[in-house]
């Protein structure tokens, strides 16, 4: 409404949207007070506490870095998704560029972060060929890249040279499985797939073109 809101108010107000969400995709209850009693109870200080440190590493990041601007095309929580996927939300798209974001205390990499992220990208590759619809405002995706919300690290890889990384005849074989199959094989090979492209290309590529830490 245009005004200014204290930042510990707003992370406990967004807590009970997270629960909305939580409760739409994961959680049934037996019964109305069930889910009353667990909708109404207030976010832990300690939890509240931690998000609003979140929030300023990531202002620190995105914002004062100047990463994001005036005339950025921003979008949360992107969503991906068919009948034969059911539906992928990543977590940031911002001037061609995929983020996921990472909470976790570890540091290095793993096959299954990078290849969530990457997953999301061969869903966008899928679209110009008319296997997947997406109905969001994305019309180019050049990079996918990590970010590590307790530390304000930012992992990129640049997928300029797609074709290069991955070529339109894996896009068309995925497309196809998806297409062919109605069993869960083909979510087997997919996962084979993007853990061989991960761990021989993908991970490599973000080791090489690591950005200037800071550690918070």
């Amino acid at each position: 409404l245009g005004g200014s809101v204290d930042l510990t108010e707003l992370v406990s107000q967004s807590n009970i949207l997270n629960k909305a969400e939580h409760y739409l995709h994961y959680t049934k209850f037996k019964s109305r007070e069930e889910f009353s009693d667990y909708f109404l109870l207030p976010c832990p200080t300690h939890i509240v506490d931690d998000v609003v440190k979140l929030v300023s590493v990531f202002r620190e990041s995105f914002i004062s870095s100047g990463i994001i601007k005036k005339d950025s095309i921003v979008v949360c929580h992107p969503w991906f998704g068919t009948p034969e996927l059911g539906e992928s939300i990543a977590d940031l798209y911002l001037d061609g560029v995929l983020y996921d974001f990472k909470s976790t205390k570890k540091t290095g990499y793993s096959w299954e972060d990078v290849g969530q992220v990457y997953g999301y990208y061969i869903l966008y590759r899928l679209r110009p060929n008319d296997y997947l619809e997406l109905p969001i405002p994305i019309t180019h995706v050049k990079s996918i890249a990590l970010y590590y919300s307790r530390l304000g690290d930012i992992e990129m890889c640049d997928l300029s040279e797609s074709n290069a990384v991955l070529p339109e005849s894996e896009i068309e074989y995925i497309a196809n499985l998806i297409h062919e199959h109605s069993d869960e094989r083909y979510h087997e090979i997919n996962e084979r797939r993007l853990e061989d492209i991960a761990e021989k290309i993908i991970l490599k590529e973000m080791q090489l073109r690591k950005t200037n830490k800071v550690n918070v």
